[in-house]
């Protein structure tokens, strides 16, 4: 009875202590608090006016904690070995995730990526490590709140810069505007992007150097807020349509997704399936 009162007490003190995860996405936004999500990729085969599974491409496992933390991923190959080591996820206590560490079969490190934030849950700096600590990138945000507008500076430990980005956003946050500039500080590209009333991405425009606008992506999403239906124009000269791409989704009783069959230019190209194992 004394082993079981003192687990009880671990576990609030544990659940008690990740009271402050104010800026965790929980369970990455799936609903029912999901524990481990499985998904499948397959090619497609069709046979008469049936959308049939072919080979398997893609098999990873992803798992969450009660709290809605994402904690690993593994990946396999399709006759079920592993084909990394694993992706682990790591977070301070007000959910912040602050180190991301991919792992190698033999469980060396692979890379490793390191975040920073200030005291309004803002990214400060986000650094990229590989292997044996050889290659080395780092990236700094400077947010000038009063315009809305956040900085973002690349660089390799060697002081080569990688980019240069300006972002502007509107007053619910969301990104509006994004430039990158080259080394000399003259523009590289643009792009601007529109959304709905839910805050989905319902359109982007990719400029090039000049200002000139180059391509027009658009999307249309389902009650779930799930992209469903997409479109991509090419903007120079006469308007026109040159990709669409289309999503037939199936889902569960809690509006999580358990299998899509993707489709590009009305010809299904994937099918994906997902097993779902809940917390309760």
């Amino acid at each position: 009875m004394k082993i079981r009162i003192l687990i009880l007490l671990i576990f609030y003190f544990v659940l008690s202590s990740c009271t402050n995860l104010k800026y965790i996405n929980k369970f990455d936004g799936h609903n029912g608090k999901p524990k481990i999500i499985e998904s499948k990729s397959y090619s497609v085969v069709k046979k008469n006016d049936s959308i049939l599974k072919g080979e398997q491409m893609l098999h990873h496992i992803d798992y969450y904690d009660i709290i809605g933390r994402h904690l690993k991923i593994f990946s396999f190959r399709p006759n079920g070995t592993k084909s990394m080591g694993g992706l682990y996820y790591e977070y301070d206590r007000f959910g912040h995730l602050s180190q991301v560490t991919f792992y190698n079969k033999d469980s060396t490190v692979n890379s490793q990526t390191n975040f920073i934030y200030n005291k309004k849950g803002q990214k400060l700096s986000e650094e990229h490590i590989r292997e044996n600590n050889e290659q080395k990138s780092i990236y700094f945000s400077e947010y000038l709140e009063k315009r809305n507008i956040t900085k973002v500076f690349g660089k390799k430990s060697d002081g080569t810069i990688i980019e240069k980005i300006l972002m502007q956003h509107n007053k619910k946050g969301e990104e509006i505007e994004k430039l990158s500039f080259n080394e000399n500080n003259t523009l590289k590209s643009k792009i601007t992007f529109r959304y709905d009333n839910k805050g989905n991405l319902i359109e982007q425009i990719w400029y090039n150097s000049e200002g000139v606008p180059l391509n027009k992506y658009t999307k249309t999403y389902d009650k779930n807020n799930n992209y469903i239906y997409g479109e991509k124009y090419r903007l120079i000269g006469k308007d026109s349509l040159i990709n669409t791409t289309k999503r037939q989704i199936e889902y569960d009783k809690k509006g999580n997704v358990l299998k899509y069959i993707f489709f590009e230019n009305d010809k299904p190209t994937l099918i994906e399936e997902y097993k779902i194992i809940y917390w309760n």
